[in-house]
């Protein structure tokens, strides 16, 4: 983990499974994390506490995985989601629209779309469930992924 910069390292990748991979990847992080006093922002962290907050909204429990060293605090990840609105709403004024990142202006772009009604039985023909599924296809933009 620590080395000299005066001695060239050769890593070679031996992790069998990605298993181990992620593991050892999620050492390394929790490393990094722990002797910057959590000053740096790795994937781990963050992606820990803004799953937690997503599947839970609890803020205690993001808390207390902060607290024990594991996750980002509540209020960063505050912060950070507010960046990428901030950031998505930026990039919307550019094209007139909100687009998710795979989707460049000027390609060529399919969307299909169905209405499912199914309509249950019941006595005052209410509690029907009405659902609409959409899908996006795009086209993969060929010099992007010569690179």
């Amino acid at each position: 983990m620590v080395t000299n910069d005066d001695i060239e390292v050769e890593f070679e990748s031996s992790c069998s499974n990605d298993a181990d991979e992620r593991k050892i990847v999620c050492m390394a992080q929790d490393a990094i994390h722990c002797s910057s006093h959590g000053r740096v922002k790795l994937p781990k962290h963050v992606g820990l506490a803004m799953s937690v907050r997503h599947i839970t909204g609890s803020k205690q429990l993001v808390s207390i995985l902060n607290r024990m060293g594991h996750c980002s605090s509540y209020d960063e990840i505050e912060s950070i989601d507010t960046g990428l609105a901030k950031e998505i709403l930026a990039k919307s004024q550019q094209t007139g629209t909100v687009l998710p990142s795979n989707i460049y202006p000027g390609s060529f772009i399919q969307f299909a779309a169905d209405n499912n009604d199914l309509n249950e039985e019941t006595l005052d023909g209410k509690s029907t469930t009405h659902a609409t599924t959409l899908v996006v296809t795009i086209r993969r933009r060929r010099d992007l992924w010569r690179e």
